[in-house]
């Protein structure tokens, strides 16, 4: 692949305290990997082609850690329930419906575009217990040119009526799943216990020794409510902690590990969560939707956590990233309201931080415009949002993050190749896929 680079407003975080703006500047690159960002382009790559986004910003590409592909056609509905009763009566029904393919097709298709659309270039992705309509699902993501990891959940007790997995095959689907896209470059799987409570200990036994067969990570939930917590201490009186049940089967941080909402702590847990395999995603629209609480993220942040932003849908209710990093703001604020102002609220170069390199860092070199990173990032036409006359660029990328949408988002770059969402719409996939074929 040749040399290429990117012209326009340049704006990252390469740290949480440092955002780095670069005007009218040149992102460039052997093709995929990031050589630097210049003011010209040098003389030594005099001639290479140039993608001339000039007047636009650009910027990394997003990352949700955390999301559940086959909720999205119950987006916005049932909130006025919490966690436990809205799973009883809005997402296990919904996820039944994942054993027809016809179906899961439709809204697996829509559910990849729109987040694309939204600007999201790694997603972190929960499918359902069904085999076959998971892998259809990871055969869509590699379809759209973006980075992701997919895993089929594993249920076999305390769920809906047709969801309970039989132990022995619910393990034997997952490896299945494993060794179908073993060895894929941009989509890959993990390893997706829902929760404690719907995972037996013959379960949660063998999906750890397929972490230590395969080496793969592993996502689930973590105290995310009281009443969840509640639910595993009566499971498991003798336990010294929730976050110790995955630890004790292999589950945590043995190989890289993501915890979602991870609200309510014990000091045990957080030591725990400072390993470098850690992550937390936080998904504050999920949080405050389903009354579930405030994840204390700046007590994350101090202790040096691993933290990324999560859209949780259908517990939270968009799909974007830059709407979750407002949420993450705001209830940053709130937390800081009530915990006697201890607890400071994060700053919008934080929350973009978390948005790109933080939670991209799951992926590898990706979130960032710093040598030897993927050329990863969206172009955004904000003229739009300033009626008057375009401000300082940091103000600029704050007006989008609060005020744009998906329409501002022109082109999306994913290892310097163009992402068109629109195309996951096209027919003829299912079936064609090189892991199902």
């Amino acid at each position: 692949m040749g040399f290429k680079a990117i012209r326009g407003d340049i704006v990252h975080a390469p740290s949480k305290e440092s955002l780095e703006i670069y005007p009218d500047s040149y992102i460039v690159a052997d093709g995929k990997n990031i050589i630097g960002v210049f003011s010209e382009i040098p003389e030594a790559y005099g001639g290479i082609e140039i993608i001339d986004h000039e007047g636009c910003l650009v910027m990394p590409g997003f990352t949700d850690l955390h999301t559940h592909g086959p909720q999205y056609a119950n987006l916005g509905l049932g909130l006025d329930m919490e966690l436990l009763s809205w799973l009883e009566a809005r997402t296990f029904p919904e996820e039944m419906r994942f054993g027809d393919m016809d179906y899961a097709d439709r809204i697996y298709r829509q559910f990849v575009r729109d987040m694309v659309r939204e600007g999201t270039l790694n997603a972190v992705v929960f499918g359902t217990v069904f085999l076959e309509s998971t892998l259809l699902l990871m055969e869509i993501l590699e379809s759209s040119g973006i980075r992701a990891y997919a895993g089929k959940v594993n249920m076999d007790r305390n769920t809906a009526k047709g969801m309970t997995e039989d132990t022995s095959k619910s393990l034997a689907d997952t490896e299945e799943l494993i060794r179908r896209f073993e060895g894929n470059d941009r989509v890959r799987p993990i390893l997706t216990p829902r929760f404690i409570p719907t995972c037996s200990d013959e379960l949660l036994s063998g999906l750890g020794r397929l972490v230590q067969k395969f080496g793969i990570p592993v996502q689930s939930h973590l105290n995310e409510t009281l009443s969840e917590i509640e639910w595993v201490k009566e499971l498991y009186p003798d336990s010294r902690s929730y976050a110790g049940i995955y630890e004790g089967f292999g589950l945590f941080g043995q190989t890289p590990t993501i915890m979602a909402h991870c609200i309510y702590n014990s000091e045990e847990e957080l030591r725990m969560m400072k390993s470098g395999n850690f992550f937390a995603a936080h998904c504050p629209d999920s949080n405050s939707n389903l009354s579930s609480g405030i994840m204390p993220l700046r007590r994350f942040l101090d202790l040096g956590i691993k933290v990324g932003i999560g859209s949780d849908i259908s517990g939270g209710d968009s799909l974007s990233i830059r709407q979750c990093m407002v949420s993450a703001i705001k209830c940053s604020k709130l937390k800081h309201a009530e915990s006697d102002e201890s607890l400071l609220p994060v700053t919008m170069t934080e929350a973009f931080y978390l948005a790109t390199r933080g939670g991209g860092e799951f992926f590898g070199k990706t979130g960032s415009f710093e040598k030897g990173f993927t050329l990863d990032c969206i172009v955004v036409d904000d003229r739009e949002l300033h009626p008057s006359e375009m401000p300082r660029i940091d103000e600029r990328l704050q007006k989008f993050i609060y005020c744009g949408s998906y329409r501002n988002i022109i082109a999306r770059y994913v290892e310097g190749n163009h992402v068109d969402p629109e195309k996951v719409m096209e027919t003829g996939l299912t079936g064609e896929g090189n892991a199902r074929g």
